[in-house]
């Protein structure tokens, strides 16, 4: 009888632990998976490169294009700053008949697929005088100091930004994700150079 019991009780306890092993390797199965919510995570181009998205409104884009504006064209005769309200305004005055004639270049910004940008269908005019569009260009790319990133195609009708080719502190990169000046909505990637140790 006691033989039978001890016999007993041992199937129990080994049925009991076998149970509570299938459990707790199923519980760690379950846990050591990846979420849905990480897989959708995607990894980083590069170790020694951070993404950030960063969104801002065109009232500070602004202020850092005609700061670099500024900067670029102290000392240089032909003054101009840029503006965005639902196109890109480029305002300068040209000397013509020993006065100063107001300068209005107004364009279209696009997102190119590489992350810069296009700016294309042109308007413009010469205080009241409607101007044709590749003479004009033609006149800024040769008199108006740009930073080296702009490009203006006068064959073309349009001006060309490399974002990818402006050097940012620490090596910063941008490059435009959505220009969307009707609806306020401008978002770029900030890529931020990591130090590796």
């Amino acid at each position: 009888m006691d033989k039978k019991r001890a016999m007993k009780w041992r199937t129990l306890f080994f049925a009991l632990l076998g149970g509570n092993i299938v459990i707790i390797s199923m519980i760690l199965f379950f846990v050591f998976q990846p979420s849905d919510e990480a897989r959708k995570i995607k990894p980083l181009p590069s170790k020694n490169v951070a993404q950030l998205t960063v969104s801002s409104s065109k009232e500070h884009v602004n202020l850092i294009i005609n700061d670099y504006i500024k900067e670029k064209t102290k000392n240089h005769p032909l003054q101009y700053d840029v503006r965005l309200t639902d196109r890109v305004q480029l305002k300068s005055k040209i000397p013509l008949f020993r006065r100063e004639v107001d300068l209005l270049v107004t364009f279209e910004p696009k997102v190119a697929g590489n992350g810069n940008l296009e700016l294309v269908h042109p308007e413009m005019t010469l205080g009241e005088l409607r101007l044709p569009v590749p003479y004009i260009l033609k006149y800024l790319q040769k008199n108006a100091s740009l930073p080296d990133c702009v490009v203006i195609h006068p064959e073309k009708s349009l001006i060309y930004v490399h974002l990818n080719e402006i050097n940012l502190n620490n090596g910063y990169r941008i490059q435009a994700e959505k220009f969307d000046l009707v609806n306020d909505e401008i978002v770029f990637t900030l890529f931020v150079p990591i130090q590796s140790k």
